[in-house]
């Protein structure tokens, strides 16, 4: 199923305001794995 990625970037912006670190993304032909950061709330 082909997708926008809209979903992926809002989870990548609302990182960005959160923490400096990325969301990395990892893709293969079987299967997709995004990895977020923990965000420490204090």
């Amino acid at each position: 199923m082909d997708s926008t990625g809209i979903g992926l970037d809002n989870i990548r912006t609302r990182y960005r305001m959160l923490t400096d670190r990325d969301v990395q993304v990892i893709a293969s032909r079987d299967y997709f794995t995004v990895l977020l950061p923990l965000v420490e709330i204090q």
